[in-house]
């Protein structure tokens, strides 16, 4: 290797509110595939004095997962920058040509993310390259990634310790020996990304076990989007989950100097427990408890609340989190409600608990429900005090003639796949004349659009 950095380029920008110099140099690894690479960074930049701010000598490394040199030859993107922008700290990432860019092959995908693929001295360098050109003040790195990134993430913080200030990834099916020397590391995944929650659960087990007090925390979160080749990829709120760790471990380094573990803010932890634990992952569909669980994504003032009731246990990968998905976009808070309680009274208690626990009290419910939860939600609906407004959203329900003959004189819509028979004056949707395009995005855009119309939420 020759890690001297080659053809430097950088340029002084403005990026929002903030001051940027972005750059990038060339440096020969010749390593496999790799003869060069490509190292790219941003640094907050004090236009008037011509120097970083005194903040940006915090540098985040964001490990590339396989494949990202194609995206990074146009430069850092946003979830890169956003360390820049909201901390004032400098970022760095470079491209890694691998198999799999190649194409996928078993023996070389990921070869890149253990000491062994030969890497860990380039990783080693950059940041001292960084300081000894822009006079940066020594100090541990912060790293954040995802996928195989985070498999990377995770070596690294086993290799280096004492380099490591914290770490944060989504989306890492790797779950590595782990020591007590490990810095604070936040472990999330998207649902349905069956390989990441896996591994969440392993790292649940340690945390719970207390091998590692206050090293481990756990997340599972919405997707960047429903759409299928993007089910893997985080989403905004996870990002922002993971800066705020990040963010915590900062203010707390004397304290992770002695090799303790992270003890967050209040601020943090309230963000934190927004985002479903061991609730989802233990699955308690048929808990003779209900379980009423709120769902991150959705904003905890919203004037309005949704309560989701998925029916009969459905596959993990399913309809009932792109629901609450789509619903927090539309601006509600919602709760996805599991358990199948032998009778109603411990809903009743359940539910009533729930709102009358609200700080900042509801100004519309909205109860969603598909097939047996339909019903559920209708009898909750008739329960509860009329000291709500409350509407019904029902999927496929198979409600009785008595429900339906009150219905008309109900804030209630209906969604069917089939038409409704002998029920005239029901305000319903026929789900058939929605246009449909075979994939389950044409239900959540057509929820999202009588949501928005029904509590005007954007």
């Amino acid at each position: 290797m020759d890690l001297r950095p080659r053809k430097i380029r950088e340029r002084v920008v403005r990026q929002g509110q903030t001051t940027l110099l972005l750059g990038n140099f060339r440096l020969k690894v010749n390593l496999p595939l790799n003869p060069w690479t490509t190292v790219h960074y941003a640094i907050p930049w004090d236009k008037e004095k011509n120097r970083p701010l005194p903040s940006a000598s915090q540098i985040c490394f964001w490990p590339p997962y396989d494949n990202e040199i194609s995206s990074l030859r146009a430069g850092l993107y946003p979830r890169h920058l956003d360390f820049c922008q909201r901390f004032g700290w400098t970022v760095f990432t470079l491209g890694i040509d691998t198999p799999y860019s190649q194409g996928y092959t078993p023996e070389g995908y990921s070869s890149y993310v253990t000491p062994a693929g030969g890497w860990f001295p380039v990783f080693q360098a950059i940041p001292k390259i960084l300081r000894q050109r822009h006079g940066l003040a020594e100090g541990k790195l912060v790293l954040a990634s995802s996928s195989s990134g985070g498999t990377l993430a995770q070596n690294l913080c086993l290799a280096y310790p004492q380099e490591i200030l914290a770490a944060a990834w989504c989306g890492s099916g790797a779950l590595l020996p782990l020591s007590r020397e490990l810095p604070p590391v936040l472990a999330t995944s998207v649902w349905g990304d069956l390989a990441g929650v896996a591994a969440i659960q392993e790292y649940q087990a340690l945390a719970r076990d207390g091998e590692l007090p206050g090293k481990i925390w756990t997340a599972l979160g919405p997707p960047q989007s429903v759409e299928l080749q993007q089910r893997h990829a985080p989403s905004e709120e996870l990002l922002a989950l993971m800066q705020d760790f990040l963010w915590e471990a900062t203010r707390q380094k004397e304290r992770l100097a002695q090799g303790e573990g992270l003890s967050p803010s209040q601020e943090f932890l309230q963000k934190w427990r927004w985002f479903p634990q061991e609730e989802l992952l233990d699955k308690p569909w048929n808990s003779p408890e209900p379980q009423v669980i709120p769902w991150p994504a959705c904003p905890q003032d919203a004037q309005d609340m949704v309560f989701y009731f998925p029916g009969q246990p459905p596959q993990w990968d399913t309809e009932y989190e792109d629901t609450l998905y789509w619903l927090g976009k539309c601006g509600m808070r919602s709760f996805l409600c599991l358990g199948r309680p032998k009778d109603g009274n411990g809903w009743k208690t359940a539910m009533a608990k729930v709102l009358e626990a609200q700080e900042r009290p509801p100004r519309r419910i909205l109860f969603l429900g598909r097939d047996s939860g339909a019903d559920l939600a209708w009898e909750l609906r008739e329960a509860l005090p009329q000291k709500w407004e409350i509407h019904l959203c029902g999927l496929e329900p198979d409600l009785s003639p008595e429900i339906l003959s009150h219905a008309s004189s109900m804030h209630s819509d209906f969604y069917y796949r089939q038409p409704l028979l002998n029920a005239p004056g029901l305000p319903f949707f026929h789900f058939p004349d929605i246009p449909w395009d075979g994939t389950r995005g044409t239900w959540f855009r057509f929820l999202e659009e009588r949501c928005e119309k029904l509590y005007d939420s954007k």
